[in-house]
This record gives structure tokens, C-alpha cells and sequence, in this order.
């Protein structure tokens, strides 16, 4: 306490259930604001739970913002994809609205739900929002005849999805120095990898300036 200067006098003001750095910044103390400042930009994510980085990726790739770092950091993980598209639908119109799936008896309560969501979300252009991956497809010569559109959640592997999801964060993290923090890295992806996105950190040419990516590997399985 001594050598915090900005906090001395600020312990007693401090109540149990707060944070005494938070205190200290509401007094003007720069210091706790430049702590406050790093800690909420501080990047941590589940290695099994990333469904919230994928809200990132999404909105990079929307915004046009490093659209092109994310597909070559995608493709530079060998992952098959050649281009990745973002699928907008009507709220109304989504499948999410088919109660054919739903036990029989509550088909009815979710049937009048539904159609309330439906009418909402007219009114409203509210929408589904979701990602689409284009793969080559080759004719009987070995020539490229089209490009193939998959719906990432329901066609592509676990790890090709969490790539996916993590893709702006690892983009943004290298990009703008921001620390990233992830538990359980190695959580459905292949070792190798798991192994090349540790090197994206650790090569000076996808990390000049030596930002920082921690990580922890899945205990008792091979790690890269």
C-alpha cells in the first residue's frame, strides 16, 4: 500500500464488495486507469465455449475490417475453405421457426410463439446471422468447376468451426497487440494445428512486435 501512492487514504473509502483498483481510478489515479484500461482489453476466451468469438470474426468479416487477414489465416491453416461468406435471413423465415422437430405436445404453444416472433420480426428486420464456407469442387479432369457453399455449423468439422470462431480474435490480437488469452487451445483441433497457431505467435514475421497469446493445452493428451 506504501508504494501505491495514488491509492494511500483510498482503503477505508473501499467497500468489501468492491474492487479497491476500481476505486482508486474513480479518484483520478492514472495509473489504476491504464490497469482498468489493459484488463478490458484483455482477450479471454473457452477453447470448448467460443460461440462469443465467433460474434467478433462475424463482424469483422461484415464491417469488411481485416476480411483478407482472416481468409489468409484461415487458409494458412489447411483448412480446404477458399472463401468464407456471411449468410443473412429474415428472422421469420428461419429455420429456426420450424416447430416440425418439437414434441407433439407442445407443438401448439410454440406454433402461436412463433408466429408472434414472426410478426415481430417483420416489423422489426430483425435477422439470423451465420457463416458460409466456399470449398472447390473439381470436375472428372481435376479442374475446378465451381466453388460449393457449406453452412458452417451444420457441415463443417469441430475443429474447422473453431477456427472459424477464433479467426478475428487471433487476427485482431496480431494485428493491434491486444493479449489474448485461451483455455484449453487444443480442445478439438488437430496437433498440428494447434501447433501452427502457437507459431503464428512466435515467428517475427506474423508477430513483429512480440504481442502476447497465452494458452492452456488439454491436460494428459500429446501436445504439439
Amino acid at each position: 500500500m506504501d508504494d501505491f501512492r495514488e491509492g494511500k487514504e483510498l482503503h477505508d473509502k473501499t467497500r468489501d464488495n468492491a474492487l479497491f483498483l476500481s476505486v482508486v481510478a474513480q479518484f483520478n489515479g492514472s495509473i489504476s486507469q491504464l490497469l482498468l484500461k489493459w484488463f478490458r482489453n484483455l482477450g479471454v476466451i473457452s477453447g470448448l465455449n467460443d460461440n462469443m468469438a465467433q460474434t467478433q470474426t462475424i463482424q469483422m468479416l461484415d464491417h469488411g475490417q481485416h476480411r483478407d487477414d482472416i481468409l489468409h489465416l484461415i487458409k494458412s491453416l489447411d483448412s480446404g475453405i477458399d472463401d468464407i461468406q456471411i449468410n443473412k435471413e429474415p428472422l421469420y423465415d428461419s429455420p429456426l421457426m420450424d416447430v416440425s422437430g418439437a414434441p407433439e405436445r407442445l407443438k401448439g404453444v410454440f406454433s402461436i410463439l412463433f408466429e408472434e416472433l414472426r410478426k415481430i420480426s417483420k416489423d422489426s428486420r430483425l435477422e439470423t446471422v451465420g457463416l458460409q464456407t466456399a470449398h472447390r469442387k473439381f470436375n472428372e479432369k481435376g479442374e475446378i468447376a465451381t466453388l460449393e457453399l457449406f453452412d458452417v455449423e451444420n457441415n463443417e468439422s469441430d475443429g474447422t468451426k473453431k477456427i472459424i470462431k477464433m479467426a478475428g480474435l487471433l487476427v485482431n490480437t496480431l494485428l493491434k497487440g491486444e493479449t489474448l488469452i485461451v483455455d484449453e487451445l487444443d480442445a478439438r483441433l488437430h496437433t498440428l494445428i494447434t501447433r501452427s497457431i502457437i507459431n503464428l505467435f512466435n515467428s517475427s514475421n506474423t508477430n513483429s512486435k512480440n504481442f502476447f497469446f497465452l494458452f492452456c493445452l488439454t491436460i494428459g493428451e500429446k501436445t504439439p
